[in-house]
């Protein structure tokens, strides 16, 4: 906890009273929780298009218009 405040606010000192260094605490706590979010979302949405083309190459699905490099596959040849 007190590593991730330090890096948050560059210090260790938690100043409850002071409405600036609050405010300033939870936009950097929500910029950080909006970073991660953005950084889960990109994952999931590269694993589901690794599932896709394999599920596309095992010739369980049909390969969507975004899968046009995938008729070079010795697959749909």
């Amino acid at each position: 906890m007190v590593v991730r405040l330090e890096r948050l606010m560059g210090s260790d000192r938690v100043r409850l009273t002071d409405n600036k260094f609050m405010g300033t605490l939870l936009e950097r706590l929500e910029d950080e929780e909006h970073a991660e979010w953005l950084k889960r979302t990109k994952l999931r949405k590269k694993n589901e298009r690794n599932r896709s083309r394999h599920l596309a190459i095992e010739g369980l699905m049909e390969p969507g218009d975004d899968m046009q490099d995938l008729t070079k596959h010795p697959v749909f040849r």
